[in-house]
């Protein structure tokens, strides 16, 4: 992103933490976009070969493949006066990029504008007849009015370096010193009728700078990459979007940028309860959002501990994992790796969902990880088994007590379910 949203508590209201991240999404804008696939692999004999459908295939060969695409969203050629693309970018936030891999140079070369260009509605068209159709972008907000006298400025700078550019040799050009919020503008608009100009803000005044021969052949040849690969990118997306769109998407922290989209195709939801309607409309899982916001939301505390759901079934399915990608923390390798486990994203495995709770026991808190299965049509187990809905669920449970602490009372088996059903996909609302 290109800026930080609010800071914000996992124990902040929700609707205050929506209405903080509503003003972070009308502020900035989406520089990058991140997508993780995983793949169910056939499992392989010792030697490598694929044993096809032998009944003798040991499961713990099977293989997830993980695959990352990214895309970088900002036009950084088009920097005409009041243009959407124009960046502006504070310290934390460069510092945040830069610690999550973002690449600059590759935003530059590669950028995926977001806007209803000829190559979107080409691309658009080959995805999905029945995918809809690109809402009519917001008009932009003009900023206030230029003052008369500004204006005035303006006129007699562009003469000024229009004569400067026909009449000298010399490398620089310092213009006369103005107010600073006229020297702003005074950047703007030379940066957008001369882009093969460098401007920079020096205490005498702003002073311009000729681009060497090198530099421009170094700009052109910067133009006309990201042209192409801006057409290269739209295919090889539309190419993407037909293998991931009869799936269901799973994303991590993804509320944020569903805002975004929404905000930027149309015009952002005004209330939170408009917003978690619209969420259930949307084919996709947000575990942060489970963990974090809906937990909190339902009366409940804590998450569902994305991080430790990871290491449980690395340790507890011997599948071998091929590929990886994603950020620095790997919250989207973690998330589509327990979501393609738990049988959500595609694989073979069971429904799993782990709640991380804490009970006040006589001496201190109690910690319980506690993982609840849906039971298969026609399967039995000797285990605690809860009905809900007309399904059924067992119950397994995994205890770290502390020493001389007790037990607290057994918790609701099917109130704990109610909430096992809204994360399993079942999208009905708890009685």
């Amino acid at each position: 992103m290109s800026g930080l949203p609010p800071p914000s508590s996992y124990l902040t209201p929700p609707d205050v933490r929506f209405e903080q991240m509503l003003e972070s999404v009308k502020t900035y804008k989406p520089l990058q976009i991140g997508i993780t696939l995983f793949r169910n692999l056939p499992p392989r004999e010792p030697n490598g070969i694929p044993n096809g459908n032998k009944e003798d295939q040991a499961e713990d060969q099977a293989a997830l493949k993980a695959e990352t695409h990214t895309f970088y969203c900002w036009n950084p050629f088009d920097t005409s006066f009041g243009s959407p693309n124009t960046l502006t970018l504070n310290t934390s936030s460069a510092n945040f990029l830069k610690s999550h891999n973002f690449s600059f140079d590759a935003c530059i070369s590669t950028g995926l504008p977001l806007h209803t260009s000829s190559f979107c509605s080409k691309a658009r068209s080959t995805f999905s007849s029945s995918y809809p159709p690109l809402r009519p972008l917001p008009p932009i907000t003009l900023p206030p009015p230029i003052p008369p006298q500004y204006l005035l400025t303006i006129s007699q700078t562009l003469t000024s370096v229009r004569t400067y550019l026909d009449t000298s040799s010399s490398p620089t050009f310092l213009l006369p010193p103005h107010p600073p919020n006229l020297r702003k503008l005074e950047r703007s608009v030379i940066n957008s009728t001369f882009p093969s100009l460098i401007i920079t803000d020096t205490p005498s005044g702003n002073k311009i700078s000729r681009l060497t021969s090198s530099e421009k052949t170094t700009l052109y040849t910067k133009t006309r990459s990201y042209e192409l690969n801006k057409v290269n990118s739209m295919c090889y997306l539309s190419e993407l979007w037909s293998s991931i769109k009869n799936h269901k998407i799973i994303v991590h922290n993804g509320m944020y940028t569903i805002m975004l989209l929404e905000n930027y195709l149309s015009s952002a939801l005004k209330t939170w309860e408009d917003f978690k309607g619209r969420l259930e409309e949307i084919d996709f899982y947000d575990t942060k959002y489970i963990g974090d916001v809906m937990l909190r939301d339902e009366g409940f505390y804590g998450g569902m501990g994305l991080k430790r759901m990871y290491e449980y079934w690395k340790g507890r399915e011997r599948r071998r994992v091929e590929g990886g990608g994603g950020d620095k923390g790997g919250g989207s390798y973690c998330t589509g790796y327990v979501y393609a486990q738990m049988g959500e994203g595609g694989g073979g495995g069971k429904f799993y969902v782990m709640r991380s709770y804490y009970i006040y026991g006589r001496e201190g808190v109690e910690f319980e990880d506690v993982w609840i299965r849906k039971l298969e049509e026609g399967e039995e187990s000797s285990g605690k088994i809860c009905e809900w809905k007309g399904g059924k669920y067992v119950v397994e449970r995994k205890e770290r007590l502390k020493k001389g602490e007790t037990r607290g009372e057994d918790w609701d088996g099917e109130e704990r379910v109610g909430w096992v059903e809204w994360v399993l996909g079942k999208k009905r609302k708890r009685d």
